[in-house]
């Protein structure tokens, strides 16, 4: 984020950063946002309430929540692995496709995701659009289960549990909220 920012607003009159979230308890994160002269827009109140302070900041829903999926949805069949690729930090699954990183534009993307049954993934835009397109969705990282671990439990009677996962960091409040709702 900050060199983007510096080189973006050295390149362009005008910049706008797309919804998304900024932890600005990191001191580059910070730092960045308080020079840069783009309008920034958080995807939720409470990181607009931590990065108001320090740029033009506005408040949207993320986009990937506007686009029209409806065309792509079918069936699918089987599993896709679309585990991050880009962080060294884990064993991935045997047959993992980041298709962040291999789609070669949005149509292969969601193409990719509509092809499958399961999506099993720790990317939120991957884990978004397959929700969207009715999927069975796993989502966490594969550290935290071997590959072939079911992190779905079912009833007795066939039907799933639900599970509600609160991704956050230094934010107990918001947390507590959607918990509590």
């Amino acid at each position: 984020l900050p060199r983007i920012l510096a080189v973006a607003a050295l390149r362009f009159e005008r910049v706008i950063v797309l919804p998304t979230i900024f932890d600005p308890s990191e001191d580059q994160v910070r730092e960045a946002l308080r020079a840069s002269p783009a309008v920034v827009f958080a995807s939720d109140e409470e990181c607009y309430r931590r990065i108001a302070p320090l740029c033009q900041a506005r408040l949207a829903h993320d986009c990937a929540y506007f686009f029209d999926i409806a065309r792509y949805a079918r069936p699918g069949q089987g599993i896709l692995e679309a585990m991050r690729s880009d962080e060294d930090r884990r064993k991935l699954p045997v047959g993992n496709e980041d298709i962040s990183l291999t789609a070669p534009d949005l149509d292969a993307w969601i193409t990719r995701i509509a092809d499958h049954e399961l999506i099993r993934t720790d990317r939120l835009m991957v884990r978004i659009a397959a929700e969207r397109l009715g999927k069975q969705v796993e989502f966490g990282s594969p550290s935290l289960k071997e590959p072939s671990e079911p992190s779905i439990r079912h009833m007795s009677d066939g039907h799933p549990h639900v599970t509600a996962v609160v991704l956050t960091r230094d934010r107990p409040h918001p947390a507590l909220r959607a918990v509590d709702s």
